[in-house]
């Protein structure tokens, strides 16, 4: 018996799909909405900022 998809990407998928299309002049660089990303670590413990770590992950 095939297992269950447990994925939360398609629904998500499925609530972009009637989103409008957005002008080349309103997209954003990666680097910059990842800047906009509030940091909730302590400083002491921060080696790599946050927006590198982001833009590593995605």
């Amino acid at each position: 018996m095939p297992a269950v998809a447990s994925s939360p990407i398609p629904p998500v998928l499925h609530q972009l799909r009637d989103q409008p299309d957005a002008a080349e002049d309103e997209l954003p660089g990666l680097l910059a909405r990842l800047a906009g990303v509030p940091d909730p670590r302590k400083p002491r413990d921060v080696r790599h900022g946050l927006v590198d770590v982001l833009a590593l992950a995605a």
